[in-house]
């Protein structure tokens, strides 16, 4: 059987769209649900967040946002949204059916800030920026790299 695997990534303390595809993830059978960083961010929901990726169990991992909500709000130190962020780990490796994945948020090793940027403002892919990431991610022993933080929800075989 094949394992179906669900991405989300950077949903800034947005409930809704989140839990729309977490009810999507489970209406397609998914068994493994990646989250890649950003859980903290621009609207101002974050405990349903928290929950939502609890109950989905979801395999999580801390960006940029979440590192700045942890160091600008030490009066929160002791709340469940406070102590589930600060538990993340930055990067994910997994072996999924013989697939090994890393997870990261920006850049491997465990870059939080860059990004993988492959497309222009139109959502094209961006030939030399292709090129030059095929070249740096050369030595990194994946199969799959699953990266959050710029925006762009794209695919690409580099290697």
């Amino acid at each position: 059987m094949t394992t179906r695997i669900g991405i989300v990534s950077d949903v800034h303390a947005s409930p809704q769209p989140l839990k729309q595809a977490l009810h999507l993830f489970k209406d397609q059978e998914v068994s493994e649900i990646i989250c890649a960083g950003d859980i903290a961010g621009y609207f101002d929901q974050l405990d349903p967040c928290v929950e939502l990726l609890k109950n989905y169990q979801c395999k999580t991992i801390v960006g940029n946002h979440d590192q700045s909500y942890l160091k600008d709000n030490p009066d929160r130190i002791g709340s469940a949204e406070y102590r589930f962020l600060l538990a993340l780990p930055e990067t994910i490796e997994l072996c999924i059916e013989q697939v090994k994945i890393l997870v990261v948020h920006a850049e491997p090793p465990s870059g939080q800030h860059g990004g993988i940027k492959l497309l222009d403002k139109q959502g094209n892919l961006i030939p030399e920026h292709i090129s030059d990431w095929r070249d740096k991610l050369k030595n990194v022993d994946y199969d799959v790299l699953i990266v959050g933080h710029t925006h762009q929800v794209f695919t690409e075989q580099l290697g």
